[in-house]
């Protein structure tokens, strides 16, 4: 949130998480905001609260990650979120698998600001490909990417999310991804400029 704001992006932006397993990153997140002085940032968490899809295709083959992974309720999640006193006002959950719910319908239901963070906790190649082209109209310099599951192939650049984003950056001439850190297990997380 420090950076949004160094870059006078903190007050223009909203807080996206693809993934949100138990709730947990959407209040600590929320929590980091209020700190910072963020009060008009919306925080939306896209879920299937079903787990992981199907694993198939590229993502397939030495993978750790299995169809149903990470499950959990959607009833879980608003509980635990309620319990740790987050304002529920300020969070929106949309539900769904990425490849069906992030539509442009979606887009025309709520008022999306353009993206301050993106925490893209999907895991697989198949799931974060379609939040990056949901996102494209989205993102802007300054926009902050993590990419929770970088590493989640190893060092295997055609696998996973770096193959994604490599795919992703191939159609968007105008940015570029600026690794700033890696954070664990396999994270890394990217700010996106105008290239130079």
């Amino acid at each position: 949130m420090a950076e949004l704001r160094a870059d006078g992006l903190l007050h223009t932006t909203d807080y996206y998480e693809f993934g949100v397993f138990r709730g947990y990153g959407l209040r600590e997140a929320q929590q980091s905001a209020h700190e910072h002085g963020a009060r008009a940032t919306h925080f939306y968490g896209f879920d299937s609260f079903q787990g992981l899809p199907e694993v198939e295709g590229v993502d397939e083959g030495g993978s750790m990650f299995f169809e149903g992974q990470f499950a959990c309720s959607r009833a879980f999640v608003e509980d635990a979120l309620r319990k740790t006193g987050a304002d529920l006002e300020r969070i929106t959950l949309v539900e769904g698998f990425f490849r069906d719910s992030l539509t442009a319908h979606l887009k025309a239901r709520y008022d999306f600001k353009p993206v301050g963070v993106a925490v893209i906790d999907c895991d697989l190649y198949a799931s974060t490909v379609p939040v990056l082209s949901w996102l494209d109209d989205l993102v802007q310099p300054g926009s902050i990417l993590m990419m929770d599951d970088w590493r989640a192939f190893g060092s295997d650049p055609d696998k996973g999310q770096p193959l994604a984003m490599r795919e992703w950056l191939a159609q968007r001439k105008d940015l570029v991804a600026e690794p700033m850190f890696d954070f664990e297990p396999h994270g890394r997380t990217f700010k996106l400029r105008a290239p130079t």
